[in-house]
């Protein structure tokens, strides 16, 4: 929320902080490699509560994040056709809930999977090469300005990662939290309305700095 409002502030408002850019980057992909892991995490623990219903209740949470990320991509592209979303973070990990069906049982097969993703996407990164149609996979030269991408390769191998922490740092979902509630409570609420807040908080964002300038 802080790197969008720098951002809205320095698009929208014209307050020149792209200088600031070469510091924000780092913090933008560690915030998001730090989101993907505990979408990872939040899949071990769902799969081990859920059982044999975990594959529906996926397939639905993916195929409904899609939906969303194609409506950002859409809105996006309405407003600004050269820097528009083209595959955001929302797309990627309704599509990482998807394929994690197929390893959210198997630990060391996410691990082993994750490590070769994370690899193989850093290294197309040096050099794009991917068409246009292909960008969702890995790096496209031709998409690099967009606003928000986020490719399977290597993002997604971030949240087969997490599905292995999910197991060592949560081996027992019978362990109660240590955490004092009244401190949990607040986090725990986040956590539960991530998309709602991710939603939400950028057209806020808009709308306080078009209030900001009367209009």
């Amino acid at each position: 929320m802080i790197f969008h409002t720098l951002f809205d502030l320095s698009e929208f408002k014209g307050l020149g902080l792209g200088s600031l850019s070469a510091y924000w980057q780092p913090v933008r992909v560690l915030g998001a490699a730090t989101f993907l892991a505990i979408v990872g995490i939040s899949l071990s623990i769902s799969y081990r509560r859920r059982g044999v219903d975990f594959p529906k209740h996926a397939l639905v949470r993916g195929l409904g994040l899609l939906g969303l990320g194609l409506l950002v991509t859409a809105a996006t592209y309405y407003y600004s056709p050269r820097n528009y979303v083209s595959f955001g973070i929302l797309s990627l990990i309704g599509a990482s809930i998807i394929f994690s069906i197929f390893v959210v049982a198997r630990p060391i097969l996410s691990l082993v999977l994750g490590s070769i993703f994370l690899v193989e996407g850093m290294l197309l990164s040096i050099a794009p090469m991917l068409p246009t149609m292909l960008g969702w996979i890995g790096p496209s030269p031709f998409m690099q300005d967009a606003y928000d991408y986020y490719t399977l390769l290597p993002w997604m191998g971030l949240v087969f990662i997490g599905i292995y922490l999910g197991y060592r740092i949560h081996p027992s979902l019978d362990k109660p939290s240590t955490i004092a509630p009244r401190i949990m409570a607040p986090i725990t609420w986040c956590g539960r309305h991530t998309l709602i807040i991710y939603m939400l908080h950028q057209p806020i964002i808009l709308f306080l700095i078009r209030l900001s300038q009367g209009f």
